[in-house]
């Protein structure tokens, strides 16, 4: 993922169906006070805005994506044409994508079923991935190795008298 000037936050695209607004709102939230940027059409889009074109300068200004499935998610035609949008832009810019999955069972694209999923209730995880932090612990440097001991071992003979 391609990240900003470090001074400038992550800013991260929402997609999702309108029916699942109040559970994807808890993760935008979450986003928010962890340093994100989410994308949220609800606090982004005012009375008055041309929605097409507010949505089009998003996906393209965001420097990830998250797209939250759920049983209603494929009935949305938004969906589906940010969903086209969001993989374009995986595949030639190199964008992050990462499905959520706010209902178990939810069918997923096949266009998605190659990328790694998290579950509705990862708020935390999504955090993580979005930073590119794992919970793999930090490995230590490698051990210098010790310089090799030389003995040395002094024969004589002697006389016996």
């Amino acid at each position: 993922m391609t990240t900003p000037d470090p001074q400038t936050p992550l800013k991260v695209f929402l997609s999702y169906h309108s029916a699942d607004r109040p559970r994807v709102e808890r993760f935008a939230r979450h986003l928010a006070k962890a340093g994100i940027d989410p994308w949220f059409d609800a606090w982004e889009i005012e009375a008055g805005d041309n929605i097409v074109l507010t949505i089009d300068k998003a996906l393209e200004t965001t420097d990830a994506a998250v797209i939250f499935l759920s049983r209603d998610t494929l009935k949305h035609s938004w969906v589906q044409h940010e969903l086209s949008v969001l993989i374009q832009q995986r595949i030639e810019e190199g964008k992050t994508l990462i499905p959520v999955m706010l209902d178990p069972g939810t069918l997923v694209p096949a266009i998605l079923r190659p990328l790694a999923r998290l579950a509705g209730d990862e708020p935390e995880r999504l955090t993580d991935a979005l930073y590119n932090r794992t919970g793999k612990p930090r490995v230590a440097p490698r051990r210098k190795r010790r310089p090799a001991r030389r003995f040395l071992v002094r024969v004589e003979a002697r006389d016996p008298r």
